[in-house]
């Protein structure tokens, strides 16, 4: 059974969410007594604790982010079914990253609960870890949309990714995974778009 015809818009790639979360489980059950009382959840660029969470409410921020990443894909999934033929093979096409990202964000959900135990130097690998998840995540998602059969605008995208067409006047255009928009990076107006929406971040890191 083919990804489109997947009952409940699930698929084989949702089984890499369902065990990462089920591990997940398993190592909040043994290492929850081991915690301290304050578990420390955010660091400065030294490595220095700087914010910490009850461990109380630990499970709300292990379990919460990755849950509701997925919930959100699959609740959009499930929503998009009812599209045209073109979005519906977006989106399905999408299910790759919803289940490798799950897998990358429970990853950095144990980290949280290892980091007490063993040192800081498990971020780093968790980190690691995410954008592996990400980047084969994406890849699938490419490789998926190829296989539909070429499109009039595929020329047009870097990497399968990143549109750059001088002779469009659009700097938005659709995504060609998933669904939403990206800039069109073969016009200035789409690099002025780009700095001026990383700028805020630019600017809360430049005042930390």
């Amino acid at each position: 059974m083919s990804d489109q015809e997947a009952p409940l818009c699930l698929s084989r790639w949702d089984l890499f969410a369902a065990g990462a979360l089920a591990a997940l489980l398993v190592a909040w059950v043994f290492l929850e007594a081991r915690l301290p009382l304050r578990v420390p959840t955010h660091f400065n660029f030294a490595g220095t604790a700087d914010g910490w969470t009850d461990r109380s409410a630990m499970p709300w921020l292990v379990f919460g982010l990755p849950v509701g990443i997925w919930l959100l894909s699959w609740l959009l999934d499930l929503a998009m079914q009812g599209g045209d033929e073109a979005t519906r093979a977006k989106i399905v096409g999408n299910r790759p990253l919803r289940g490798l990202m799950t897998l990358g964000i429970a990853g950095l959900g144990l980290a949280m609960l290892l980091i007490p135990l063993y040192g800081l130097w498990i971020l780093w690998v968790a980190l690691g870890f995410l954008f592996l998840c990400l980047g084969v995540g994406i890849w699938e998602c490419v490789l998926s949309m190829r296989r539909l059969g070429p499109q009039d605008e595929d020329k047009h995208y870097v990497w399968g990714l990143f549109y750059v067409n001088s002779q469009d006047d659009r700097i938005w255009v659709p995504k060609p995974i998933g669904i939403g928009w990206t800039l069109n990076f073969g016009r200035p107006a789409g690099w002025l778009m780009l700095v001026l929406l990383l700028a805020p971040l630019a600017l809360i890191l430049a005042l930390r």
